[in-house]
């Protein structure tokens, strides 16, 4: 990977350079080491943002993830009826159904144990009970990190081996 990578965000025209990259640590680490064991992994990503939605999107497949797109919860539960996820990967805030009734609904119509992580950028106190009240397993804040993402993915991949 190059010391950079440009994105446009087509709704503000905003540019991220390199320094983005590395804070949230895309550039400038190798692949090997933290993306081992996962590349049968399959994640369903939930975000409307097309800036969120790439850099999230680069940072699993950096991890080794196959990762399908949703753009808002209707699409979350069409995916989810279609095919199987190891885990969704919910943004909270999303158009016409968002990630909590979007995740009540999954619990109330699939049984399965499915994982569901919030990603959110309303890190305030109790976001993070609010979300498990939903139903979520687990939640991290944005800007997400390549190391927070590996972190809370592995938690969730240990539980699997095996099952």
């Amino acid at each position: 990977m190059s010391d950079y990578l440009l994105l446009i965000d087509q709704n503000s025209g905003y540019f991220i350079y390199h320094w983005y990259m590395r804070l949230i640590g895309l550039c400038g680490m190798p692949n090997s080491g933290i993306r081992s064991g996962v590349s049968h992994r399959l994640i369903l990503l939930a975000e409307d943002d097309a800036l969120n939605r790439k850099v999230t999107l680069l940072m699993l497949e950096r991890l080794g993830y196959q990762v399908d797109i949703a753009l808002n919860g209707i699409e979350v539960l069409h995916s989810i009826e279609c095919k199987s996820y190891d885990i969704v990967l919910m943004n909270i805030g999303m158009p016409l159904m968002d990630g909590f009734e979007a995740t009540r609904q999954i619990r109330k119509l699939w049984k399965n144990g499915l994982k569901i992580i919030a990603i959110t950028a309303r890190v305030l106190p109790g976001i993070r009970k609010e979300c498990l009240s939903a139903g979520m397993d687990d939640c991290i804040g944005k800007p997400v990190k390549l190391e927070d993402l590996a972190s809370v993915l592995g938690k969730y991949q240990k539980n699997r081996i095996g099952s």
